[in-house]
């Protein structure tokens, strides 16, 4: 989870030899911080600063790959950003609608 209060992002090195991010920008109502969702998700080359945004199935593609690297496969981010990509951006269940308030 990143410390904007809740989207999410996987890094990741590509054979290019660039770090990217997959991010899941969170949408939060501003009046009552509820956190309502996440964005379409985005990839993000670090070295030039450029996002292109995705479909959530090639997300959920990546995300399977990232898994399959991973030598912690059931890290819970990568769990919920999962959940969240399979949902269409819906919260996952780990994550609280509201600051401070556990889901879990």
């Amino acid at each position: 989870m990143i410390r904007d209060g809740g989207s999410l992002a996987a890094r990741f090195h590509c054979t290019d030899g660039a770090e990217y991010v997959l991010f899941l920008l969170l949408i939060r109502n501003v009046d009552t911080g509820e956190r309502q969702g996440y964005a379409q998700p985005q990839i993000r080359n670090l070295a030039f600063g450029t996002n292109l945004t995705i479909s959530w199935q090639h997300a959920l593609a990546l995300v399977h790959q990232l898994q399959s690297l991973s030598p912690a496969s059931n890290d819970r981010w990568l769990l919920a950003i999962e959940e969240s990509i399979r949902n269409n951006g819906a919260l996952p269940v780990s994550v609280s609608r509201f600051i401070g308030v556990s889901s879990a």
